[in-house]
């Protein structure tokens, strides 16, 4: 018999969930969470293609100059859909942080799993340029934010 399947007799038996429990429920709807937000960016990627489309995530050089002025913003709801790129994961991640390759599961779960839970997250660290943000720090934050259906995340402006 399987683990999750004696935990759920379990359960069932004495009428209450362990915390074991509850992590492998969490961790399982997160793993099916990545799998539904690759195969949906793998989608993208196949329709953008046909139609002659980018979905490539912009990459942004840490060195380079991103904007004529850069002020730090503090903390604060930036919409999804302003954020434009990345400094350094372009390759992990579509336009839309949908991800696109396999090594970014174990990260992504995790965070997918702490969001289920209400476990608090900091903020992700964004840049100012000139016609949204630029991602510092948070990709997998973005992108699980995304897969939930948020529309807003919070996130310091560095």
């Amino acid at each position: 018999m399987s683990t999750l399947a004696t935990y759920s007799q379990h359960w069932s038996v004495n009428g209450y969930m362990s915390r074991s429990q509850e992590a492998l429920q969490n961790h399982g709807a997160a793993v099916h969470s990545f799998n539904q937000a690759k195969r949906r960016g793998a989608w993208r990627r196949w329709r953008a293609r046909l139609s002659g489309r980018s979905v490539q995530l912009s990459h942004y050089s840490a060195t380079g100059r991103l904007s004529e002025k850069q002020v730090a913003g503090g903390v604060q709801l930036i919409a999804l859909d302003q954020i434009i790129g990345s400094e350094g994961r372009s390759h992990d991640f579509d336009n839309q942080f949908w991800p696109i390759t396999d090594h970014t599961r174990h990260r992504w779960v995790s965070i997918a799993v702490g969001m289920g839970t209400d476990q608090p997250l900091p903020p992700v660290q964004l840049i100012k340029v000139a016609h949204g943000y630029v991602v510092r720090d948070g990709h997998h934050r973005l992108s699980v934010a995304r897969a939930f259906g948020h529309d807003v995340i919070e996130a310091e402006i560095v």
